[in-house]
């Protein structure tokens, strides 16, 4: 369908009337879950930040009770009878005290009440060396201790301890230790409206969750990793939630209440927007296309018939024409395909003769292919052949190195195109020795194919040659001797493949062959044109009748065989008496 032009216009009319809705709902979803993500995470930081202040309002409560009874009871001016009867009064006071002892300056109970126990004087202990004594001894501050379950309850407990300080002598007298209950703290967080899926607790500074709706959450030791961010995290079941914190300071303790609420609850509202903008999709693409398959019908009926015509025109039937309704904008076509039609007819005749001469310059090519091969001149020769090599086999570039009379280096002779030109005006060159391709192919006297050069370590990059891919190097061997080497380029990769081997290796005999011939040519020519100038000299030298016309003739003679514009003569005479005076005779004559 969506090859003809029918389903192409139904398909991005379909997609205009689509697309907007769809951008414009993932808009909306993404805005909706950016809005719920940040919603959810001030949610959850809320609740936290709630919780924990109340617990740390709870906590601060039972230090500030332990505190008044310090100092407002006068505990150090009482006697024991009276301390007793101070402490016994707070555990009445509040049941969340669950055991109150009163230590002297050296650590050692003097008195010690509990709730469910009766406490002997033989039962009092020395506390000196735990941290509820030392820490308010030596800092004067409070101590909280950390979180404990009672192995027979199975609650949780917390110690916390004041300092009494001797306000005349500014030292500690006696220390007030209380065990404090902590299942407060989890009614706390059990009784919290929460939404559905969303849990509270509470963890300590190792990790241990020390308070939760679900009391057997922190008997079975459950451990928790807090997150150095809010957001989106493992939660305490690993499930993905959005989670907040907040951090609870108690002395030297720390304590973190975490709110965490799944991420399917969290983003519901979400999901629900999505799939309203899901449904108004549908709907609209269904719409849509009923509208756009009776407008697109009604177009396209008029192109059908075009198209018909235009098959016909393409089946060699120049005399078929369309027709011209269908309104405006159609009715413009098919009087621009049957002009068209009318033009073809002049087109296929310009056509013919095109080949015609085209045909003809084949002809020509292969005759000027001809008479290259049979060029004596190597100035003349070289060039024709690296053109004719790069144009018959479609090559990127090709060129020609011959090696020089000391045999160690290779210089550039011929060039295809410009970059051939530049490197030859630069004297280009390669020494024998080099690390290069055309080096090699001259030094092991065999052709060096380089299917990517990119991978070739011996491939001299050239700034003239960019886009050179494969190289390949045949060296120009004429009989035992190395006369230079045959460069080829190409702008594609494996472009010198088993099958060119052979045609490129007899390619480089002939052109070695021909190379050579054209040298000797040369040679044996220069011979006779110096024979034939020396000759003509002569004769004209024969016949001169006298000295003065005998120079004249040399010296006009000479000027033309060595191509100068002036040539002097000069003779010394010297005289009969043996004198060392000379007559000189010298003129400057024009080699014409």
């Amino acid at each position: 369908m969506l090859k003809s032009l029918r389903g192409r216009l139904t398909l991005i009319m379909i997609v205009l009337a689509v697309v907007p809705t769809l951008l414009a709902g993932g808009t909306a979803t993404l805005r909706s879950f950016t809005a719920q993500r940040e919603q959810s995470q001030d949610l959850q930081a809320e609740v936290a930040r709630r919780v924990a202040g109340e617990v740390g309002q709870f906590l601060a409560e039972r230090t500030r009770s332990l505190e008044l009874v310090a100092q407002a009871g006068g505990l150090l001016s009482l006697p024991a009878e009276g301390r007793a009867a101070a402490l016994s009064g707070l555990l009445a006071y509040d049941r969340v005290f669950t055991e109150i002892a009163l230590l002297d300056p050296d650590g050692q109970e003097t008195v010690r009440l509990a709730q469910r126990a009766v406490v002997s004087p033989a039962d009092l202990a020395n506390r000196a060396s735990e941290d509820v004594f030392r820490v308010p001894a030596m800092q004067q501050t409070a101590y909280y201790g950390p979180v404990r379950i009672e192995v027979e309850t199975g609650e949780p407990l917390m110690d916390i301890s004041v300092p009494l300080v001797d306000l005349r002598s500014g030292k500690v007298g006696l220390v007030l230790a209380a065990t404090v209950r902590l299942k407060p703290v989890w009614d706390l967080i059990a009784d919290l409206p929460v939404a559905r899926g969303q849990d509270v607790y509470m963890v300590d500074a190792q990790g241990r969750v020390v308070a939760h709706r679900n009391p057997s959450v922190v008997l079975r030791g459950t451990e928790f990793a807090v997150p150095d961010s809010v957001g989106e995290h493992a939660g305490l079941s690993g499930s993905d939630v959005v989670l907040a914190y907040e951090r609870v300071q108690l002395g030297e303790q720390a304590f973190t209440v975490v709110a965490e609420l799944p991420t399917s609850e969290a983003y519901r509202p979400a999901y629900d927007v999505l799939t309203t903008i899901a449904v108004v999709l549908a709907v609209a693409v269904i719409v849509t296309a009923v509208i756009v398959l009776l407008v697109v019908a009604r177009v396209t009926r008029p192109l059908t018939a075009l198209a018909g015509a235009a098959r016909t025109l393409g089946a060699g039937n120049l005399a078929a024409r369309a027709p011209e309704s269908g309104g405006v904008e159609i009715g413009t076509v098919a009087r621009a395909l049957n002009d068209m039609a009318g033009q073809l007819g002049t087109l296929v005749s310009a056509l013919e003769d095109r080949v015609e001469a085209r045909t003809h310059d084949l002809r020509v090519a292969t005759r000027v292919a001809q008479q290259a091969a049979a060029i004596l001149d190597p100035d003349e020769l070289l060039p024709q052949i690296v053109e004719l090599t790069k144009e018959s086999f479609g090559l990127y570039h090709a060129h020609i190195y011959l090696l020089n009379e000391a045999g160690d280096t290779l210089l550039l002779a011929t060039g295809a195109g410009e970059p051939g030109r530049a490197m030859l005006a630069r004297g280009h060159s390669i020494p024998l020795r080099a690390r290069s391709l055309v080096a090699r192919a001259a030094r092991e006297v065999t052709p060096v194919i380089v299917p990517d050069t990119a991978q070739e370590p011996d491939f001299l990059p050239n700034p003239l040659l960019p886009d050179t891919r494969s190289e390949a190097a045949f060296p120009l061997v004429a009989g035992t001797r190395v006369l230079g080497v045959l460069d080829l380029q190409a702008d594609v990769q494996d472009r010198f493949g088993p099958d060119l081997l052979d045609v490129f290796v007899t390619l480089t005999s002939q052109i070695a062959v021909a190379l050579e011939n054209a040298r000797l040519f040369r040679d044996v020519e220069r011979t006779t044109r110096h024979e034939q100038t020396l000759n003509v000299i002569a004769e004209q030298i024969q016949r001169a009748t006298s000295l003065d016309e005998l120079i004249h003739t040399t010296a006009r003679e000479l000027g033309k065989a060595l191509r100068v514009p002036h040539t002097a003569i000069e003779l010394r005479l010297a005289s009969d008496d043996d004198s060392e005076h000379a007559e000189q005779s010298a003129e400057s004559i024009p080699a014409r």
